[in-house]
């Protein structure tokens, strides 16, 4: 066989693994989590951390405690749930919300992850 015969196999041969399937992200992965106790503060604990929050984006937060649950509600909307998360810090269910109490319990921070949307010229570009 002449050189010029065996380029095009050699070629294919070194080009086959850029063709071979990728593990999909579907593919299950061994991960390890560690995980510490978290207790629920006690009742006048909880009692102390409900009430009133202004908030410095000028909307205002509602910390209820009906139960055993704490919940936050801004302005007028729905209360959801939030769940201790460390010491004086509570999160929703899905993490996009948490709220961490200062040691006085008289002001707190709230940490959201939303959806914004930036104006360019070629249109609305929604920003994660």
């Amino acid at each position: 066989m002449n050189a010029a015969r065996r380029l095009p196999l050699i070629a294919l041969a070194i080009a086959a693994p850029v063709f071979a399937p990728a593990a999909s992200a579907a593919d299950p992965a061994k991960v390890q989590i560690t995980a510490h106790r978290v207790e629920l503060p006690d009742a006048a604990t909880m009692r102390a951390m409900t009430g009133r929050f202004a908030l410095s984006d000028g909307r205002t937060m509602r910390v209820l405690h009906p139960g055993l649950h704490l919940m936050v509600a801004f302005d007028r909307g729905h209360a959801r749930t939030v769940e201790p998360i460390g010491d004086r810090q509570f999160a929703t269910a899905d993490g996009r919300l948490i709220v961490a109490y200062d040691a006085d319990l008289e002001s707190l921070r709230v940490i959201e992850q939303r959806q914004v949307t930036v104006a360019s010229r070629g249109g609305d570009m929604p920003v994660r």
